[in-house]
């Protein structure tokens, strides 16, 4: 089974346009609507016009991307003309056991049908995935009719779908290409383990089971990341110092009453029975990501009360004390 053709520029540029505004159009548009809707935060911002709002940036946004990967594809196209005569040659499509073969006079090669990715079927071509940027455009003027372009194509697919499927049974680089999930976080973390258990238990394969640990490892970096900055951001470390100042005045409340109802006052706040360990937590050592308690000593019939603050060292200028209105009489400063 073969079919001979003579591909122009013309029938390039128009797969080009095809390629990049009008395949898979619907799905595109489902995946902005499923976008806007998921950046909208409730049903009233629908109402109110901001869903529209989302998706016309959504659309617009994904417009230019896509026009700059036009133009992109049409350089390297341009420049395929002048390095690759083969393009513009008759070229002779022949279907056999091995896999598609090309044959022009300044090209021939056989495309193994374990290294097809895909063939689609357009209404002007067929085309026959095989790589990264690689493919077998067939225009489809140069069958005698619709109806042989048709048979053409689903003799390709009933060649090509079983030897896939049985391919597929045996190895799992028909999943490698999912391992773009594993950059998105949380996604990553469930695709990366699907991933990761095929590739250790289905198909022995070492290269898929280090991209589906690779995912997994990302969701935890990226969130481990994302928390030291905003940890170690300033409107987080002035949340952390006026929390911080709260809390010292809350205890100092509850030592005065502990000192009225023991006439001594506590050795240290685990005494302080109505309070949890977490009330005891210095907010400055949570925004280090650690976890420490408040400086409470008590020096005999006065006490002293303090947060090591940002730094960790006890007697520094960042240090913070309760505020002066709620301090009362027991409470000292120690330097």
């Amino acid at each position: 089974m073969e079919v001979i053709i003579h591909r122009t520029k013309k029938d390039f540029f128009r797969f080009i346009n095809y390629w990049s505004f009008e395949r898979k159009r619907n799905i595109r548009l489902l995946i902005f609507i499923a976008l806007s809707l998921w950046t909208t935060p409730s049903f009233e911002s629908i109402i109110k016009g901001n869903f529209f709002i989302r998706f016309l940036v959504i659309l617009t946004g994904y417009l230019i991307l896509m026009i700059i990967a036009y133009c992109i594809n049409l350089l390297l196209l341009k420049k395929g003309f002048k390095t690759k005569k083969s393009l513009l040659e008759e070229t002779i499509v022949s279907v056999t056991d091995e896999g598609i073969s090309t044959k022009s006079v300044s090209f021939h090669k056989l495309i193994l049908w374990e290294e097809i990715n895909k063939i689609e079927n357009s209404t002007e071509f067929i085309v026959i995935l095989h790589g990264f940027r690689r493919n077998i455009l067939i225009p489809k003027r140069f069958f005698n009719s619709q109806i042989e372009a048709d048979n053409f194509y689903e003799s390709l697919q009933k060649i090509y779908l079983p030897k896939r499927a049985y391919l597929r049974s045996i190895n799992g680089k028909h999943l490698y290409k999912w391992a773009f999930l594993g950059l998105i976080p949380n996604v990553g973390l469930i695709s990366g383990a699907i991933l990761a258990f095929k590739g250790i238990f289905v198909f022995k394969d070492k290269k898929l089971t280090v991209i589906g640990i690779a995912s997994i490892a990302f969701t935890f970096i990226f969130w481990f990341t994302l928390l030291k900055i905003s940890n170690n951001s300033q409107s987080n470390i002035d949340f952390s110092n006026k929390l911080a100042i709260s809390k010292l005045n809350d205890l100092v409340k509850d030592i005065e009453y502990h000192k009225i109802g023991s006439n001594i006052y506590p050795d240290n706040l685990e005494q302080l029975h109505n309070n949890n360990s977490f009330s005891l937590l210095d907010p400055m050592s949570l925004s280090m990501s650690s976890k420490e308690k408040f400086v409470y000593k008590k020096l005999g019939d006065n006490y002293t009360l303090y947060s090591t603050g940002l730094d960790r060292i006890a007697n520094t200028k960042d240090d913070l004390y309760p505020s002066d209105s709620i301090a009362k009489p027991g409470f000292i400063i120690v330097k």
